[in-house]
């Protein structure tokens, strides 16, 4: 857990695609996306919007499970990311 926790290369991240975006300072490895945002927060990502989502500092987990139409969603992943660290920061 603790791989998954560090991530990956950084700079092999920002040469990725699209996913890059949403976690521009964070990294993948092991399946799990670190977000690289200041809670040190991280998750998994399943297609038609499924979501493990890990925040240590706020110790919060959040599980999200779903059947969206498009197995991938830009706009939705977005809104999704948004919603789970507004939750963390009001806990």
């Amino acid at each position: 857990m603790q791989q998954c926790r560090e991530g990956g290369d950084h700079e092999v991240w920002r040469r990725g695609g699209s996913i890059t975006e949403k976690f521009s300072q964070g990294s993948y490895r092991n399946k799990w996306y670190q977000t690289g945002n200041s809670h040190g927060a991280f998750c998994a990502i399943g297609i038609h919007s499924q979501w493990i989502y890990i925040d240590p500092l706020a110790e919060v987990v959040i599980v999200k499970l779903s059947s969206q139409g498009d197995p991938l969603n830009a706009e939705l992943a977005a809104a999704n990311l948004r919603a789970f660290e507004a939750i963390c920061a009001a806990i």
